[in-house]
Parts: structure tokens; C-alpha cells; sequence
């Protein structure tokens, strides 16, 4: 039903890996886990923190090709992603297959109880790849991604998370707009967010293209004032 790549440990991937489970929806996922290093954070529940973690691959057909040969049952460390990707950045590489074969992403991204944005390539994959999205992110993820030009999916999904202040009881209603998206007629809902995916897959082709022509003299406008 969705796409769910989690990368190093942190405790609001841990706590919502462990909300998903206990939902049995990790079941119905396409699911990654590099990381089995323990996490703590004084904000959370903390018996969904301590549990045992496993490391969680994806599946041949829908990992990247040139990592294939790194893909077995025995890994070194804790934290497998070095391992996983020979040391390089293989998050920045895209397959088509795990978007074709899940109706949305839910985005773990790096920043989560920050009071800004972090917008990286965890969003900006699905984006890429015209795939609806729930993002765990900061409080007022989504208003700054609008405020970039982007559009969000409120008018299919509850989006109300994103004001929410504290930590815990936004990651608690994010699990449940996962569930109840998951109920629902998933098919009907890649229909109806078609037009969204594709308007924010053109924006971002345009967006880059500006950010490139106009980075160096903003740059140089910014040590100016240092």
C-alpha cells in the first residue's frame, strides 16, 4: 500500500515504524530499516522506543541495480546503509518499481522536532516521481513546502498534523491519517491525486532550473553580507 524507506535511526523512524507495525501495516508495506542502533528521546513512548530493532531491506526487484551484489544477510555494522551503498550517497539514486508498486510514500524525513524545515531528497523522490506523500516531519513541514510552490494533498488527506506543537502527539496523528489512508479506497485516491503529483513533479523541473540560474549571484550576495 505504501512506500516506507527509513534510513539511519531516529527516534521519531523508530516510534512511527513501531505505530505502524503494531497497526499491522508494515505488513502491507514496502519498508526499509538500515539501522539497528538504539534511540531514546525523553518526548516519547518510551516501550515503542526500546523495542528490538532488525534490519529491513527492500526486496531485489526494487532496489537500485548497481547495489544488488550488497544485498545479503550479513552486515558488519549496525547502521548497514555504507555497507549497502559502497560507501557512496545511493540514497540519490531513484528505481521506478517501488513508486509504480505502492499507491503513496510516507517520508520519514531527517528533521522532525526542529522549529524549521528540512527539505531532502526523501521528499523530493517522491515529488520526482509524481507520488502522493505523508511526510513525518517538523511542525510546519507542509506550509513551507506550499510556501516553495508546491501543493499538498489536504484536500484528500488530513494535513492538520502539521500544526500540531508537540512531538508525540503529531507522530501519534500522522500514524492515524496512515491507517485510516490505508482503509480507504486507495485507487480512488491515486485517481484523485494525480493532478497534485503531476503539477508538483513540473514545479520542481522548473524549480531547479531556477535555483541553478539564480544560486551564484545569490551566493555571492550572501558572503557579501557576512
Amino acid at each position: 500500500k505504501f512506500l516506507f524507506l527509513n534510513g539511519r535511526t531516529r527516534p521519531h523512524r523508530k516510534y512511527m515504524i513501531e505505530k505502524m507495525r503494531d497497526a499491522g501495516l508494515l505488513d502491507h508495506a514496502l519498508w526499509t530499516n538500515l539501522d539497528t542502533t538504539p534511540v531514546y528521546h525523553y518526548e516519547y513512548q518510551t516501550d515503542l522506543l526500546n523495542r528490538a530493532s532488525t534490519i529491513q531491506l527492500l526486496p531485489n526487484q526494487y532496489e537500485v541495480e548497481r547495489y544488488h551484489s550488497n544485498i545479503h544477510d550479513q552486515f558488519e555494522h549496525s547502521f548497514v546503509k555504507h555497507e549497502l551503498f559502497n560507501n557512496q550517497w545511493g540514497d540519490v539514486y531513484i528505481r521506478a518499481e517501488p513508486y509504480i508498486d505502492t499507491y503513496f510514500s510516507l517520508i520519514s524525513e531527517t528533521v522532525f522536532d526542529y522549529p524549521y524545515s528540512l527539505r531532502s531528497e526523501k521528499i523530493y523522490k517522491p515529488i520526482a516521481m509524481g507520488h502522493p506523500f505523508v511526510a513525518v516531519a517538523n511542525r510546519g513541514f507542509y506550509r513551507d513546502l506550499r510556501n516553495t510552490g508546491f501543493q499538498t494533498f489536504h484536500t484528500l488527506i488530513d494535513e492538520s498534523f502539521d500544526l500540531i506543537d508537540n512531538n508525540q502527539d503529531r507522530l501519534d496523528r500522522i500514524a492515524t491519517v496512515v491507517r485510516d489512508l490505508c482503509a480507504s479506497d486507495l485507487d480512488e485516491f491515486l485517481v484523485a491525486a494525480q493532478s497534485i503529483s503531476k503539477y508538483n513533479q513540473q514545479h520542481m523541473a522548473e524549480l531547479g532550473t531556477q535555483i541553478r540560474q539564480e544560486f551564484s549571484d545569490r551566493f555571492w550576495q550572501f558572503l557579501q553580507h557576512q
